[in-house]
């Protein structure tokens, strides 16, 4: 069994999606790590000071339980289901914006737009390299 923050998740058994079975149980396991990560920070009380970035790397994996539904699609194909993911940013740290607290974006991005987004984060400047996309 997984403790997650209140819940148990037993493991795949416990999911009745057909063969998503393992897929859940990944993401419940995923679920409750990043719930004790936050946990820890909290702990140090470092949660304050803290900016969390959650991506994936592409779509499902055809085959394996997984679903991009309702893109079109899996992982390794150009179409929206292949490299279409879900990202977030969260944490307790005064660094995010105001203006973007709270809000939604659905416009595309890229993992390479992060570095001078981290780095402005940081209070550093991305000027001595070469000119950089990013937000």
């Amino acid at each position: 069994t997984v403790p997650s923050r209140g819940r148990v998740v037993r493991g795949a058994g416990d999911a009745t999606w057909g063969e998503c079975r393992t897929v859940l149980a990944m993401a419940a396991a995923l679920d409750w790590a990043v719930g004790t990560v936050v946990d820890a920070l909290h702990t140090a009380d470092v949660y304050a000071n803290t900016v969390i970035f959650y991506t994936s790397d592409n779509g499902a994996q055809q085959g394996q339980g997984g679903t991009s539904f309702p893109l079109r699609g899996f992982k390794t194909m150009l179409y929206e289901g292949g490299v279409r993911v879900p990202g977030f940013i969260s944490g307790g740290s005064s660094l995010l914006p105001t203006r973007v607290r709270g809000t939604t974006n659905a416009k595309l991005y890229h993992i390479t737009d992060f570095l001078p987004t981290i780095v402005a984060l940081a209070g550093g400047t991305t000027t001595r390299n070469r000119p950089l996309d990013g937000f």
